[in-house]
C-alpha cells in the first residue's frame, strides 16, 4: 500500500492547506470526502521513496513530491533525480515553517543525460540542520551549494560538484569522493567535520579549499589520479594519506599556496610500487604551514617552494618498506625537523636549492654497500639556503654542497660515504671522516673540496680520504689516522691547535699553509693486513712550504715516526720544498728530530737519511760522512769524519739514542743479535 501513487482530487485553495493538517494530525473518515482523500494521501507519504516532481526549480516546502506529502523520517530515501534543468532550494523559509521535512533517513541526488539537478541550501541558516541519517548520495549531473546553512548526514558519496561557502556547516561521518564518477567539493568559508574523507576511490576526486575548515577525526585519503588543493583556511586531520591506491603510471598532487595544516599523527606519500609504473604522491607547499609528528615517504615526492613545516621524523622512505622519496626544498621554504632518515631501504634524495632547513637532532643518509664499493641510495644535494643540524651522519651516503650555509656540529662521513664541497661554507664544531665498514682501502669514505670553506672548530678526524683540490679548510685540531689520507693537492690549510699523524698520511703541496703544533704518534693500527706502520709526509710533485708551530713541548706524545717523501728543496734550506716547525732551531727537540726520516731526497744519493733542524726552524736532511767500519775479532770498529754524534738502535726505523762521548773511532763489542748506528749533526 505504501508505494501505491494517488491522484489527489482537491481543489486549489484546498492544497495548500495539506501540510497543516498533516502536522496537526487532525484526519477524520467522518469528514467531507475531500477530506477522506487528505488522509489517503497522508498515508502515502509515509511510502519508501518520495521524489520530487517538478521539471523547473523550485523550493523544497511546494507540493511536488511524489508521494504527495513533504519528506519525513519515515520515507526510506527522498530522491531529487528528474530530468530537466533546475534547482531545488531549502531556505530560511523551509527550516522555519517545515523544519521536520528536513529530517529525513536519506537523499539521493542526480540527473539523467542532459540534465542538470542541484540542491541548493540557501542561508537556510544554522540552527536547523538538514538532517540525513544515512547516505547524502550527489550523483552525475547534480551538484549541492550551501550558503549559510547546516548540513548533517552519515555518509556523503560525492559524484558530482558540491560546494560549501558563506560560513556553511556539515557534518559527515565519511566522505568520499568519485564514486560512481568524478567528484569535486570545494570549502570556501565553511565548516566541515567528518571522521574520514577519501577523495578519489573507483573514479577521480578533487577538493579545492580556499578558506574555511576542513576537520577530520580519522584521515584523509587522497588517491590515484584525484588532487586536493589548498589556499588558505585550515586542515586538520588525524593522518594524511597521498596515492594509497595502487594505480599504475598516476601521481596524486597535493598542492598547498596558504592556509594551516594540522596532522595529529602521520602523513603517508605514495604506496610500496611493486613496479616502476605505480601510483606516486606529489605533495607542493608554496605557502601556509603545515604540522606533523611524522613524515613517512613510500612512493612520492614533497616540494617546498614557500610556507613553513615542522615534522619532527621525516623517513624517506618509511623503513617499513621499500620505495622511492624525493624532497625539494627551495625559494622562501621553512622546514623544521629533529630526525630525517635518508635511504635507509631504498632510494631516498633530499634537494635543497633555497631556504632553510632546521633540524633539532641528527640526518642520517645511508647508502646500500655491493661488496664494499660506494653506490649513491641516499643523497642530500645542498645547492643554496642555510641547513642547520647538530648532526648529519653519513652512514655510507652522499652529501653534495655546491652553495648555500651548512652549520652543523658534528659531522659524520662513514663507511665508504662521500661528502662533495665545491661551494658554500661548511661550519662545523667537529669534522669527522671515518671508514668503519669498509672493506678494503680501495673504498674508504671521501671528502673532495673545490672553491669552498671548511671550518672545523674543534676537530677534523682523518681515517678516510680527505682531498683538498682548492678553497681553504680550517680546523683547530687535526688528526690523520692510520688509514687516512689528507691530500692537499691546492688550497690552503691553517689549524691552531694540534696536527696528529697517528700513522697517517699527508700529501702537501701549496704554500702558506699555518699549521699548529706536529705530533708523530703510533697509537692506531689500520684495520688492513696493508695499512702503513709509519706516518707519511709526501710533498709530491709540485712547492710546498708547511709552516708548524714551534712543537718541543710535545714531545712527550711523540712515539710514532715520521718519513718525508719526494722532498725537493735545499740542504741548507729555503728551497722549493720547506718543512719549518717555529722559527728557530729550538722548534723540535733532539728525540723529536730522531723520529723523522727522509726518503730518497732530491739531489742526493737514493736513501734513508736522518733529520736536523736549522737555525730558521726548517728541517732538512742530514747528508752524514759514510760511517766507516772494521772487524776485529768480536768486536767491530767504527770511524767518521767531522762532528757529528753517533746513535744507535736494535730496529732500523728507531728509535735511535745517542752514545755517550762516543768519539771517531768507536769500539762497539758484539753482544746482540743486530745493532744499527747513524750520524746526526751535534
Amino acid at each position: 500500500m505504501g508505494s501505491r501513487a494517488f491522484t489527489p482530487i482537491v481543489s486549489a485553495n484546498c492544497a495548500s492547506e495539506i501540510p497543516r493538517f498533516m502536522k496537526a494530525g487532525k484526519l477524520s473518515l467522518l469528514v467531507l470526502n475531500s477530506v477522506f482523500l487528505f488522509a489517503a494521501q497522508s498515508h502515502a507519504a509515509e511510502g519508501p521513496t518520495n521524489s520530487w516532481t517538478k521539471p523547473t526549480s523550485g523550493s523544497w516546502e511546494e507540493p511536488y513530491w511524489s508521494l504527495g506529502g513533504l519528506p519525513s523520517s519515515s520515507q526510506d530515501a527522498i530522491m531529487f533525480t528528474n530530468s530537466g534543468w533546475k534547482a531545488l532550494a531549502i531556505g530560511a523559509a523551509t527550516t522555519a515553517g517545515y523544519p521536520d521535512s528536513l529530517s529525513i533517513r536519506q537523499l539521493e541526488i542526480g540527473a539523467p543525460n542532459d540534465s542538470m539537478n542541484q540542491l541548493l541550501l540557501n542561508y537556510a541558516g544554522l540552527s536547523v540542520p538538514l538532517n540525513i541519517e544515512t547516505d547524502l548520495i550527489l550523483g552525475t549531473n547534480a551538484s549541492l551549494v550551501s550558503y549559510y546553512s547546516s548540513l548533517y548526514a552519515s555518509n556523503f558519496l560525492l559524484s558530482g560538484s558540491a560546494t560549501f561557502a558563506e560560513q556553511s556547516a556539515a557534518t559527515f561521518s565519511n566522505i568520499v569522493l568519485g564514486v560512481s564518477a568524478a567528484g569535486n567539493l570545494t570549502i570556501s568559508n565553511a565548516g566541515i567535520h567528518a571522521a574520514s574523507m577519501v577523495v578519489g576511490r573507483e573514479q577521480r576526486g578533487e577538493v579545492n579549499q580556499y578558506d574555511g575548515s576542513n576537520l577530520l577525526d580519522s584521515g584523509l585519503t587522497v588517491n590515484c589520479s584525484s588532487t586536493y588543493k589548498m589556499s588558505g583556511g585550515l586542515l586538520g586531520v588525524d593522518s594524511l594519506t597521498v596515492a594509497d591506491l595502487d594505480c599504475a603510471g598516476w601521481e596524486t598532487p597535493f598542492v598547498v599556496t596558504g592556509g594551516a595544516i594540522v596532522v595529529s599523527n602521520v602523513i603517508k606519500l605514495g604506496r610500496y610500487p611493486i613496479a616502476l609504473g605505480e601510483a606516486r604522491a606529489h605533495f607542493v607547499l608554496n605557502g601556509g604551514s603545515l604540522q606533523a609528528p611524522r613524515l613517512e615517504f613510500e612512493n612520492g615526492n614533497f616540494i617546498q617552494d614557500g610556507g613553513t613545516i615542522e615534522i619532527p621524523t621525516i623517513n624517506m622512505p618509511s623503513q617499513a618498506g621499500f620505495g622511492w622519496a624525493d624532497y625539494d626544498l627551495g625559494g622562501n621554504g621553512v622546514l623544521i625537523s629533529d630526525q630525517v632518515v635518508i635511504g635507509s631501504h631504498s632510494q631516498g634524495n633530499f634537494v635543497q636549492t633555497g631556504g632553510v632547513h632546521t633540524n633539532a637532532g641528527s640526518i642520517t643518509i645511508y647508502d646500500k654497500a655491493i661488496a664494499g664499493r660506494h653506490t649513491p641510495q641516499g643523497t642530500y644535494s645542498l645547492l643554496g639556503g642555510v641547513l642547520v643540524s647538530p648532526q648529519i651522519l653519513l652512514d655510507a651516503g652522499t652529501f653534495s654542497q655546491q652553495e648555500g650555509t651548512n652549520y652543523v656540529s658534528r659531522l659524520i662521513v662513514d663507511r665508504t660515504a662521500s661528502f662533495s664541497l665545491s661551494g658554500g661554507v661548511l661550519f662545523t664544531e667537529n669534522s669527522h671522516l671515518l671508514s668503519f665498514g669498509a672493506t678494503s682501502r680501495d673504498y674508504l669514505s671521501s671528502f673532495v673540496q673545490t672553491q669552498a670553506v671548511h671550518t672545523a672548530q674543534n676537530y677534523l678526524t682523518v681515517d678516510g680520504n680527505y682531498r683538498l683540490l682548492s678553497g681553504s679548510l680550517g680546523a683547530s685540531n687535526i688528526f690523520i689516522y692510520p688509514d687516512g689520507t689528507l691530500w692537499m693537492s691546492g688550497g690552503i690549510v691553517s689549524n691552531s691547535g694540534t696536527f696528529t699523524m697517528d700513522n697517517g698520511t699527508f700529501l702537501a703541496a701549496g704554500q702558506n699553509n699555518n699549521l699548529g703544533q706536529l705530533v708523530i704518534a703510533a697509537r692506531a693500527l689500520s684495520r688492513f693486513a696493508d695499512g702503513p706502520l709509519v706516518s707519511t709526509l709526501d710533498f709530491q710533485n709540485g712547492s710546498a712550504v708547511l709552516h708548524f708551530l714551534d712543537s718541543h713541548d710535545v714531545s712527550s706524545d711523540w712515539n710514532g715516526t715520521l718519513s718525508i717523501t719526494n722532498w725537493s728543496g735545499s740542504i741548507a734550506g729555503g728551497g722549493t720544498d720547506q718543512l719549518l716547525v717555529g722559527n728557530s732551531e729550538q722548534g723540535l727537540t733532539s728525540s723529536q728530530l730522531d723520529r723523522i726520516r727522509f726518503v730518497n731526497p732530491e739531489g742526493v744519493p737514493a736513501g734513508t737519511y736522518p733529520a736536523r733542524i736549522l737555525t730558521s726552524g726548517e728541517v732538512v736532511p742530514i747528508i752524514p760522512p759514510a760511517i766507516n767500519f772494521e772487524l776485529s775479532a768480536d768486536q767491530i770498529v767504527l770511524a767518521w769524519q767531522g762532528n757529528y754524534a753517533l746513535v744507535t738502535a736494535t730496529n732500523i726505523t728507531g728509535p735511535y739514542t745517542p752514545i755517550p762521548n762516543a768519539t771517531s773511532p768507536y769500539t762497539n763489542s758484539f753482544g746482540e743479535p743486530r745493532r744499527f748506528f747513524r750520524l746526526r749533526s751535534r
